[in-house]
């Protein structure tokens, strides 16, 4: 079971090694066992209701082998910790391409034709989730510099005085690596 520190999720399980691949965020959860977890108040159903809603409008359209990964206020004690409900749950979707679309002009296509759901602005309106999507049929290099992987790297908190470091290294003897922009 998950602990908290300062309403936070800690990033391994107490009493684990966070080598532990089962121990350390993202934790594994059935979809199940997320809803019952964080489905405590009217506001937060309202926004599970919305992330299923989502799940179900990406699988209509094709989107359906991956997995995602949820972050934000909505997984904190946010009510306790700001005096407020949480307002949207912060999402990203790996995935593969639907297999009708795996060619570069045909996905361009698919992407344009559905922006509203690879849109975060329109996806935290229609559906309550600043969901990002990263493209599982893209390069591994390519896959891991996309700046939504960036979720490991987000500041922990701005009210809290430590935060978490992300760096990026590399080296010209590296081939086929890419800069960050």
């Amino acid at each position: 079971k998950k602990q908290f520190i300062w309403g936070i999720a800690t990033p391994f399980l107490p009493g684990f090694s966070p080598a532990d691949p089962g121990a350390v965020a993202p934790y594994k959860v059935t979809l199940l066992e997320f809803v019952q977890t964080y489905s405590k108040s009217f506001e937060r159903t309202k926004i599970l209701n919305g992330f299923l809603d989502f799940r179900r409008a990406i699988k209509k359209i094709g989107i359906n082998k991956g997995f995602q990964w949820a972050d934000g206020s909505f997984l904190e004690d946010i009510e306790k910790m700001q005096n407020r409900p949480p307002s949207d749950l912060d999402l990203i979707t790996f995935a593969f391409r639907p297999s009708d679309f795996r060619e570069t002009q045909a996905w361009k296509n698919f992407f344009n034709q559905n922006l509203t759901l690879f849109s975060p602005k329109d996806t935290k309106k229609v559906y309550f989730c600043d969901a990002y999507h990263v493209d599982l049929d893209l390069p591994p290099t390519t896959i891991v510099t996309e700046p939504a992987i960036g979720l490991g790297c987000f500041p922990i908190k701005e009210r809290l005085t430590c935060g978490k470091d992300c760096l990026n290294s590399t080296s010209k003897k590296m081939k086929g690596m890419r800069k960050p922009s």
